[in-house]
């Protein structure tokens, strides 16, 4: 099933839990969280200080 901006936005409305990402990736960060519908899914992304928002690079379903 797709990936759509709406479940990004859910999953980080949802208090996914967030560590860091491997060294020299284009991502720095990864989310783990589920939809409003319960999907798992996780969020490879960038986070800019400057103006505090996440900038995803890939997602997936997870289990």
């Amino acid at each position: 099933m797709r990936i759509e901006q709406v479940d990004l936005m859910q999953v980080f409305a949802n208090q996914p839990r967030i560590s860091r990402n491997r060294k020299n990736r284009a991502a720095g960060y990864s989310a783990f969280g589920r939809t409003d519908g319960g999907r798992a899914i996780r969020v490879n992304f960038r986070y800019d200080p400057a103006s505090r928002a996440a900038r995803p690079i890939s997602a997936w379903e997870d289990q």
